[in-house]
């Protein structure tokens, strides 16, 4: 063993420290080498050989003061002298190149002595220029690491403290001499205990960490900071780990404007996802439904939503412009995350926020109310709905009061609610809860809206719409009318069974291009003409020109589809004219099922223009007995997924298969497969008809004489029939009526007269000649020999009418059973 001037050690311990050396100071130009006690250089190594240009075999041998020139080669023996007596040795010396140039160096000597008292030296030479320029660049890094704003601290291999600059030592709030020799908990025990665990595992595996985030409490600050910190390992000349280094910046504004800003993108995404998800559809309840899915869990642990019952069970009237305390009639939807959002209870009791006159000034207000006390401070009892049932517990946690204005009216409130383990709402939330509850308020009111005038319109087109279908001899007739569902407004579609004269029946569908209570309005017009046109007993393309004209003439263009159809069951043919209507269906009585073939027209309201010379057609089929005819608007065969025609294919099939003997059912068959329940955009109309002529042994026709005598025949020609028909007891009336009609017919028309009889349920009579000039009803007075023909008829009569043909006219009347005796009882 030797002893070092620094303690116990050996020869190997001064190579390794000539290694170590060699490796702290690589970044200056070093000469490293050893001497005995006489000063005799016993190892010159290789950095030596670089420095100063002999080779190790050149100076192995030599002594020391070899190495420099003659001039301080006194200097260099006295620093042997004073290795020797035990101290070490340094100075500035030129040392000497092979080929006489001079090298300035800083020399340093060491010594190792052992137990016989050997002395072994070691020593390094460093270029001074390197070393001026070393000192220099080591001054500018010292002063970084004082004066850098951000915290630097090196680590030994423990973990240790070992070294750390001003900037730390303030993030920290202790001194220098509190961390050195300590671990970072020993130090900062309110620090997340992560930051001791980073810089550990950056010893163990070598893997920097970057930017690693982290808060805690130091004596610096009494609130909670954020770190970033960054941390590598070093290294020492052999690959050994001797530490760690670090970089703490202080990240707390960083940080808090990181949050802010991801809380102001989390509050733009609520909004925007209330904006496209509420008022969907224009019904009160399912919006609240909706701002309740919107709210929780994303914005709220709980929510509770009161509407006005007005809202809901007044709809046709208006609401009132406030809400005044206490409101007992309510309903409440409460959610409180996780399944489907519940539709609103009737609640029992007074309104959980109107019994406190602060909080019921501020919803009055329009201003939301802020409580850190809860619910509870705004619910003072539970919330129970009528049956008793508990809808809400009052609890603590953080509240929202927001009220639910529209329109300068009060329809309800709104509680957000989080429970006391959330974070509590702050300012902002405020304005978002306000900002969707706004929303909300205004598709609730106007789902009240819509519905007030979805009502008014219903009302307004069911009362236009047949109230009841006549007994008709012929057809029996079943119809769907079916409006669209609560997201869709109220259309224009209009049906209508019209009796005309001859026993013949007109079957009118239409649909009134737009919706609510203006198509409603305008539908009505069109049924109204339609009935009264087919009292003039016009053709059914006559009608549809009528109906063109008046559609054009209303001081807005209102244009409609329409079809009108007149069934004869003395002659089972159908005539039929359509503008931009579907055509009808029919289902034969074998089964078969096709469209007839009725030639298109423009839309009713077009009026002429660019179709002046359009001419709509009455086309004539012969209808088979016991089919069935389908007339329908294009809510009944069209909607987003399907196109009217193969909507029409489906009809078809599905009356192919119908009930044989119930139009009823074949109506919900029909309805029920094609999804026409109430939930569609449009309105649908469905009109069934089931014909039956009159069979030849219930019908009767003559051609009269124009003799006087023709009257007689014909009276007796009724009274042998009515007998045979079994309705002898219309004789006296029938044979009277009968009597006046023909002669009018003869006195005042042209020839040939007929007369037709036609049995149904009721006796019907016609005679008919051929001048198309209509006769009129006229007041005979006392004096007058005559014209009192038509009023015998008009006051004896069931009904009674004219009609022109192409071949002149007709006066018809018709007599029921209990229209004998000369008077109806």
């Amino acid at each position: 063993m030797t002893t070092s001037v620094f303690g116990q050690g050996s020869e190997g311990d001064a190579q390794r420290q000539l290694g170590r050396m060699a490796g702290v100071i690589e970044r200056v130009r070093s000469a490293t080498f050893m001497l005995d006690g006489e000063g005799t250089i016993r190892e010159f190594r290789l950095n030596a050989e670089e420095l100063l240009g002999w080779q190790r075999t050149e100076m192995i041998g030599k002594p020391f003061h070899a190495m420099f020139r003659p001039a301080d080669r006194a200097a260099a023996d006295r620093m042997v002298a004073a290795v020797r007596s035990g101290d070490d040795a340094r100075g500035a010396l030129d040392a000497v190149t092979p080929s006489g140039a001079s090298v300035p160096v800083d020399a340093h000597l060491m010594g190792l002595r052992d137990g016989d008292g050997h002395v072994v030296v070691f020593g390094y030479a460093n270029s001074a220029e390197d070393l001026i320029r070393f000192t220099r660049d080591r001054a500018v890094l010292d002063s970084l690491f004082e004066q850098f704003p951000v915290g630097i601290v090196v680590y030994d291999e423990q973990g240790r403290y070992v070294r750390l600059n001003r900037a730390l030592e303030e993030i920290n709030g202790l001194p220098v001499s509190d961390h050195i020799g300590k671990r970072v908990r020993e130090v900062l025990p309110g620090l997340d205990p992560r930051l001791e665990e980073i810089p550990d595992e950056v010893l163990r595996t070598g893997v920097p960490v970057v930017d690693e985030q982290y808060g805690g409490f130091t004596p610096a600050s009494d609130e909670e900071r954020v770190w970033s910190v960054s941390y590598n390992r070093l290294h020492g000349p052999d690959g050994e780990v001797i530490g760690l280094s670090g970089l703490i910046l202080d990240v707390t504004d960083r940080h808090r404007a990181a949050a802010a800003a991801a809380g102001a993108r989390r509050r733009l995404a609520l909004v925007n996802k209330a904006g496209s998800r509420m008022g969907t559809a224009l019904d009160v309840e399912r919006t609240a439904r909706e701002l309740a899915d919107v709210a929780v869990p994303d914005f709220a642990d709980a929510i509770v939503i009161e509407i006005k019952e007005e809202v809901f069970d007044e709809r046709i009237g208006p609401v009132g412009p406030v809400w005044l305390a206490p409101v007992r009639r309510r309903r409440v939807l409460v959610h409180e995350g996780g399944g489907a959002v519940p539709d609103p209870v009737r609640a029992e009791g007074f309104s959980a926020w109107s019994t406190d006159p602060d909080i019921s000034d501020r919803m009055l207000g329009g201003a939301a109310w802020h409580s850190s006390a809860g619910i509870s401070a705004v619910a003072k009892e539970p919330i129970r709905a009528v049956d008793g049932t508990l809808l809400w517990q009052p609890t603590g946690g953080d509240s929202i009061l927001v009220p639910l204005w529209a329109r300068e009216a009060l329809l309800g409130v709104v509680h957000f609610h989080r429970h006391p383990d959330s974070p509590p709402f702050e300012p902002e939330d405020i304005e978002v809860a306000e900002e969707i509850t706004t929303r909300a308020a205004v598709s609730i009111d106007n789902g009240r809206l819509y519905y007030r005038e979805r009502t008014t319109a219903l009302m307004l087109q069911r009362a236009l719409l047949p109230q009841r279908i006549p007994s008709l001899p012929g057809v029996q007739v079943a119809y769907r009318y079916l409006p669209g569902s609560v997201g869709a407004e109220v259309g224009g579609d209009w049906f209508d069974v019209i009796q005309l004269s001859g026993a013949r029946v007109a079957l009118v569908v239409g649909d009134v291009m737009g919706v609510g209570v203006r198509a409603a309005g305008i539908m009505g017009q069109f049924r109204t003409a339609a009935r009264t046109l087919a009292g003039l007993d016009l053709s059914p393309a006559q009608v549809l020109h009528q109906l063109d004209e008046l559609g054009a003439s209303l001081s807005e263009n209102h244009l409609a589809t329409c079809i009108y159809a007149v069934y004869d069951p003395a002659t089972g043919k159908l005539a039929v004219s359509r503008a931009g209507h579907p055509p009808p269906l029919l289902l034969a009585p074998d089964g078969t099922v096709g469209g007839l073939d009725v030639p298109p027209s423009p839309p009713l309201g077009v009026g002429g223009g660019a179709y002046r010379s359009w001419v709509f057609e009455t086309k004539e089929f012969d209808i088979p007995d016991r089919s069935r005819l389908a007339f329908y608007t294009d809510g009944m065969v069209e909607d987003k997924g399907r196109d009217i025609d193969e909507g029409i294919g489906v009809m078809a099939a599905l009356l192919a298969n119908c009930p044989p003997d119930s139009l009823e059912e074949c109506c919900d068959a029909v309805t029920d497969v094609l999804g026409i329940t109430g939930d569609t955009s449009d309105d649908a109309t469905l009109l069934l008809a089931q014909v039956q002529s009159i069979p030849p042994e219930s019908k009767a026709h003559w051609q009269l004489d124009a003799h006087p005598s023709a009257v007689s025949d014909a009276r007796r020609k009724v009274r042998e029939r009515l007998a045979e028909w079994g309705m002898s007891g219309l004789t006296d009336t029938a044979e009277l009526l009968v009597s006046e009609l023909v002669t009018n017919a003869q006195r005042y028309g042209r020839s040939p007269v007929s007369l037709d009889m036609l049995k149904t349920d009721r006796l019907l009579v016609e005679v008919g000649d051929a001048l198309d000039v209509v006769p009129q009803v006229r007041r005979a007075q006392e004096t007058d020999e005559g014209g009192r023909g038509l009023q015998l008829v008009n006051q004896l009569a069931t009904r009674w009418g004219t009609r022109t043909t192409g071949n002149g006219k007709i006066v018809w009347f018709e007599l029921g059973a209990g229209d004998g005796a000369l008077g109806r009882g």
